[in-house]
């Protein structure tokens, strides 16, 4: 699974407090892709340049590279992680100066890009006709996500749901088996 970050000019897709999650289910395979705005996961959408920014995108590195700590399909299917695909260039640059700090409640804007954490797992599953439903947990991780708009595909067909802080589990059931 490749992969390539997202920036946003002004004006574009790129909202705070929302991002998406596709979920495919092809034979034992469970793969999610994951889009979701820097600025709610570490606070901002550039490369970090103090100690404690870095620091921030070394935590936000480490949670992703333990897919259980956000996205967990129940455990009769016998899913296993067999790759993680962490994209977010901005974070793998280092300034010693740069635009103005934005925050969610700081729209007065000194830069005119947006950038999105792109993160995709993919699961191998012993046991995928019980693929029945995913717990999100990123919402416990990053209060700042308000709501994930899921699209789901497999060989029962497509749906679209969305996960909030209320309601974090996503059936899977209707798409995981073919009717």
């Amino acid at each position: 699974v490749l992969i390539h970050g997202a920036t946003y000019a002004q004006g574009e897709r790129h909202e705070h407090g929302a991002s998406t999650l596709q979920v495919s289910i092809e034979k034992n395979i469970l793969l999610m892709k994951w889009e979701s705005p820097l600025d709610d996961l570490i606070g901002f959408e550039y490369a970090p340049k103090t100690e404690r920014e870095k620091a921030a995108a070394r935590k936000l590195k480490a949670i992703l590279n333990d897919p259980a700590l956000l996205f967990k399909p129940n455990a009769d299917a016998g899913c296993r992680v067999v790759k993680v695909a962490i994209d977010a260039p901005t974070l793998e640059k280092t300034k010693d100066a740069g635009p103005k700090h934005h925050t969610s409640t700081d729209h007065d804007h000194d830069h005119a890009m947006h950038t999105d954490l792109e993160y995709a797992v993919t699961y191998n599953c012993s046991n995928p006709r019980a693929l029945a439903t995913l717990d999100i947990a990123a919402f416990k991780t990053w209060p700042a996500i308000r709501d994930i708009d899921v699209s789901l595909v497999g060989p029962g067909g497509q749906s679209a749901q969305e996960a909030n802080r209320r309601s974090t589990r996503v059936s899977l059931r209707e798409v995981a088996v073919k009717q």
